[in-house]
């Protein structure tokens, strides 16, 4: 929590591990609207295999994106849940083969 009451502005990554786990996924993550309002950013991300998982933690720490610009700006743009069966073939995805290197399928966004 910062500045004012039930504002939270970068949560820790407790928090992502207590939703993944509770839902049994291997990564969360965490976007955020820019102050400016014009895109997204990774604020913060969890997998259940650090090790396995460590090149998707890495690059969703720098993942930006614009409203309808890959799949979470997609959702955003679309003002709802985005759910891909198969991230790794999914032509919106920002890195179709780093889904595929660490064994990623499905994803929500």
């Amino acid at each position: 929590m910062c500045g004012r009451a039930g504002v939270l502005c970068n949560p820790s990554g407790e928090l992502l591990e207590v939703i993944g786990k509770d839902h049994g996924w291997d990564l969360a993550g965490l976007f955020v609207v820019s102050g400016d309002g014009e895109e997204l950013r990774a604020t913060s991300a969890w997998a259940a295999s650090s090790e396995r998982h460590r090149p998707a933690t890495e690059s969703m720490a720098t993942l930006r994106s614009q409203r309808g610009e890959g799949l979470a700006g997609t959702a955003w743009a679309r003002g709802e849940s985005l759910w891909v069966e198969d991230i790794a073939a999914d032509v919106r995805g920002v890195s179709t083969n780093l889904a595929s290197e660490v064994g990623l399928r499905t994803a929500i966004f």
